[in-house]
């Protein structure tokens, strides 16, 4: 299964369990690797922010 089929599953799963979720790609890189602490051979491609929902 590709990459973005991975994400799009966990999409539809949050969905489906009432959680938010949302895809980041525009993110600052470098930031992202020293806040989690990433190995310098593994790159940040995109973030998936899971959470409670606030309905509008």
């Amino acid at each position: 299964m590709g990459f973005m089929a991975r994400l799009q599953n966990v999409h539809l799963q949050s969905t489906a369990l009432g959680v938010g979720c949302v895809l980041v790609a525009g993110f600052d890189d470098s930031r992202v690797k020293e806040a989690l602490k990433l190995p310098t051979d593994l790159e940040p491609t995109a973030l998936l922010c899971i959470g409670q929902r606030r309905d509008a």
